[in-house]
């Protein structure tokens, strides 16, 4: 399933407020997924390393240049702007952010250590979004095993990037497409958007439920994807 990235965005912001819980079960406007057993797997609260659990080492990340305080600064500051346009009626927040995503872009691979630390550290779900939207396009090889990491983020926005991050960098996919039944991995499809169901949050809601049923064997399917293909696969 493939989501419109600025409404889920926005739905997403709007949905920020709410705990995990409402966001997973909440019913306005939502698609009600039928049939199945509901999985009680939850996804962590906090970002955690992907070494702790025994997943795919991280890649080293080294800068390419030695930068000053004052540049680091600098950096930092504007990485902390891709907090801003949470709210989808903060207009001057979402052009905060956008303005943000292609400036940080725009410096190229030789940041892509700060984005990483970021993305896993930063306490901010919008800012760990925003870098790993900047990491589909200055991301390397050694951003991978962090980028699987973020599928057990606690947003499910997060991790649902990171996954199309991951597809568009290795051109491999795990979630098998609509229509079609398990996989070798076991990870079903996501449900698509029932014609009748208009309300922009709606793929979010899918998602959210999908997430939270199989978050980890998504995570632990990639993980194990990369360990066995890591040698072969380039990034251009």
């Amino acid at each position: 399933m493939r989501i419109a990235h600025l409404a889920v965005r926005s739905a997403a912001r709007f949905c920020a407020a709410l705990t995990a819980t409402t966001l997973l079960l909440g019913t306005s406007g939502c698609h009600q997924l039928g049939g199945g057993t509901q999985s009680t797997r939850e996804a962590p609260e906090t970002p955690t390393d992907s070494t702790k659990d025994g997943s795919a080492q991280d890649a080293p990340l080294k800068p390419t240049t030695t930068s000053s305080a004052a540049e680091n600064a600098q950096l930092d500051a504007e990485i902390q702007k891709l907090a801003a346009g949470k709210d989808p009626d903060d207009e001057q927040g979402e052009i905060i952010h956008d303005d943000a995503v292609a400036s940080l872009t725009a410096r190229g691979s030789i940041i892509e250590l700060s984005i990483v630390d970021a993305m896993r550290g930063n306490h901010d779900w919008n800012v760990r979004l925003g870098c790993v939207e900047i990491l589909q396009s200055i991301g390397t090889k050694a951003c991978i095993p962090h980028l699987i990491a973020a599928l057990r983020d606690p947003e499910p926005l997060v991790a649902f990037t990171a996954n199309s991050t991951l597809e568009a960098l290795t051109k491999h996919e795990e979630i098998p497409a609509d229509g079609t039944t398990r996989t070798a991995n076991g990870l079903p499809p996501v449900p698509p958007r029932p014609p009748s169901q208009l309300a922009l949050d709606t793929e979010l809601k899918i998602w959210s439920i999908w997430y939270r049923d199989n978050g980890k064997q998504l995570h632990d399917s990639w993980d194990e994807w990369w360990k066995a293909n890591a040698e072969r696969v380039r990034i251009d």
